[in-house]
């Protein structure tokens, strides 16, 4: 899932989050390609609940408690693994997974936006 809060304003100074929650490993125990194609050392590991929820949480922080007058909230950009339905305070998101290639591209978003200023 992605959801994005957008009101960057290149004029000025400003904080501009890239926050990433993914709880969901396809290769690991539990993931949908486990069985087909396993991680080739997995350690062990599975499926994480908490990284998803305490990023959700987050992003509900910044946007409700951030408060810094010489670097007001600007943006937030909030990849969380599949499986989450309900982004912050109830703002509809379009859906994506959370991929190594869309978190490259979420960060070259991010990078843009804070070197607007």
């Amino acid at each position: 899932m992605r959801w994005v809060k957008d009101s960057a304003d290149p004029s000025r100074a400003q904080t501009h989050a890239l926050v990433i929650g993914v709880g969901d490993y396809l290769h690991l125990e539990g993931g949908t390609e486990h069985r087909a194609r396993p991680a080739p050392q997995s350690l062990g590991l599975g499926q994480i609940t908490s990284s998803p929820v305490s990023a959700r949480l987050f992003a509900d922080w910044l946007l409700a408690e951030h408060s810094n007058r010489r670097a007001p909230l600007g943006s937030i950009e909030l990849l969380l693994s599949s499986g989450m339905s309900e982004p912050p305070n109830g703002t509809p998101y379009p859906a994506e997974g959370t991929t190594l290639q869309e978190i490259r591209d979420a960060f070259a978003r991010w990078s843009t936006r804070c070197g607007a200023r």
